[in-house]
């Protein structure tokens, strides 16, 4: 299983209207929820840790986060 983060820039935009930005380069949990902590400090929004496997659609949206998040 991996980790990823999605989030919303510090103006609450994502990548569409439907899908947002994702961060996923994480050796593990830890290391995932700590990048997540910095965004939230940092002032970006809906910062939202899930997992994911090899089945990972190509267009991640937020149903799909909200699915898969831990």
């Amino acid at each position: 299983m991996e980790y990823a983060i999605a989030y919303n820039d510090k103006s609450g935009n994502g990548f569409t209207k439907t899908e947002p930005w994702i961060l996923d380069d994480f050796d593990n949990r830890k290391e995932c929820i700590k990048k997540a902590n910095e965004l939230i400090i940092s002032g970006y929004k809906n910062v939202t840790v899930f997992n994911y496997d090899e089945s990972v659609p190509e267009c991640i949206d937020w149903d799909y986060v909200k699915q898969h998040q831990n």
